[in-house]
C-alpha cells in the first residue's frame, strides 16, 4: 500500500497565504487584504480596531462594503444613522456613503468584504476631514 502525503502549500499560488497590510491603513484602524480574493472579482479585508478608538470617516465612490463582525463590538456611524454591532452581526455599506466606527470597552475584530475589488496600492476610500455623528458635537478624524 502506497502512503499518501499530503502536500503543504507554499505560497499564495497554491490558494494559502498570510493577508498583506494595506500600504495606507489609517490609524488606528488596521487592514489586511488577502491577494488571492482579486481573482473573484472582491476583496476580502481583515480588520481591527482596538479599545477606546476612532476610526477615520471614509466614503467609497464606486465599491459596495459588507462588513461581518467575527470579535467584540463597534458603532458604526453612516451618514446620519448610528448602529450598533456585535460578535456575529454585519452590516452592508452602500458605494457613495460616508461611514465610521468606533469602540468603547471592546475593541473590534472584522472582515469585509467589498466589491467591485479595491486596488490596494489606491484603494477606492476618500477619507473626509470631519464628520458629525448624532449625540456627538463633530470628530475630526487625525
Amino acid at each position: 500500500m502506497k502512503k499518501i502525503t499530503k502536500r503543504e502549500p507554499k505560497s499564495a499560488r497554491d490558494g494559502i497565504g498570510k493577508p498583506v497590510a494595506l500600504s495606507k491603513n489609517s490609524a488606528p484602524l488596521k487592514a489586511c487584504y488577502i491577494p488571492e480574493a482579486l481573482k473573484l472579482h472582491l476583496s476580502f479585508l481583515h480588520e481591527t480596531l482596538p479599545r477606546f478608538s476612532v476610526a477615520p470617516a471614509v466614503v467609497h465612490s464606486k465599491t459596495e462594503e459588507l462588513i461581518y463582525i467575527t470579535n467584540g463590538r463597534v458603532t458604526a456611524f453612516m451618514n446620519d444613522k448610528k448602529i450598533s454591532l456585535k460578535k456575529g452581526e454585519y452590516l452592508v455599506i452602500p458605494a457613495g456613503t460616508t461611514h465610521q466606527f468606533e469602540t468603547e470597552n471592546d475593541g473590534m475584530e472584522a472582515v469585509s468584504v467589498l466589491v467591485p475589488p479595491i486596488d490596494p496600492a489606491n484603494p477606492d476610500a476618500t477619507v473626509m476631514p470631519t464628520q458629525r455623528m448624532p449625540g456627538k458635537k463633530s470628530r475630526t478624524t487625525e
